[in-house]
């Protein structure tokens, strides 16, 4: 039995054959919807942060959490489970209310948002590979591009027909 834990933690120390494989992120934002009249600023928001992509997508749930693009996205993943259909209790307004519509794959295709100042009505696309691609809202979209090995590459904010907000990856 020692022989084994000890051979487990010696292939686990070898690069590549552990379970962890990590990344760096670098991320900039491109921003012009600046009140102060700029057409546009650019920022650095994440320079090589290492992440560990067994444990962490970068994916609209990773854009949500450091740069709270999109700000409401569908709680626990994209497939239909038993959080989804709790969320859908107009007796829990006026805190937020979520409810959604599934395609045969029961993944999102649709959310509304309702809580104290806000109504949302998202609309979601996918690519062949179950990626958002796409997400719809009244005079607004997010356009989520992806790279040839399948990661997040670029996440558009248009307001109108307008870009306004752009989040550029690179990873090495």
């Amino acid at each position: 039995m020692r022989n084994i834990i000890i051979i487990i933690l010696l292939l686990n120390s070898l690069p590549g054959l552990g379970q962890s494989k990590k990344l760096a992120v670098t991320v900039i934002l491109f921003d012009s919807n600046l009140p102060n009249g700029k057409k546009m600023v650019q920022d650095t928001l994440m320079n090589d942060k290492e992440i560990d992509t067994a444990a962490t997508s970068v994916d609209m749930y990773f854009t949500k959490k450091y740069f709270h693009m999109p700000y409401y996205v569908p709680t626990d993943g994209i497939y239909k489970n038993e959080a989804k259909n709790s969320e859908c209790d107009m007796k829990l307004y006026p805190n937020t209310v979520k409810c959604y519509r599934y395609d045969s794959k029961d993944r999102v295709i649709k959310m509304n948002v309702s809580a104290s100042g806000t109504m949302n009505n998202f609309t979601y696309q996918y690519n062949s590979k179950d990626q958002i691609t796409g997400i719809n809202d009244i005079g607004a979209r997010y356009q989520l591009n992806y790279n040839s090995d399948g990661r997040l590459s670029e996440l558009i904010y248009f307001y109108g027909e307008i870009i306004t907000k752009r989040l550029m990856f690179s990873y090495r």
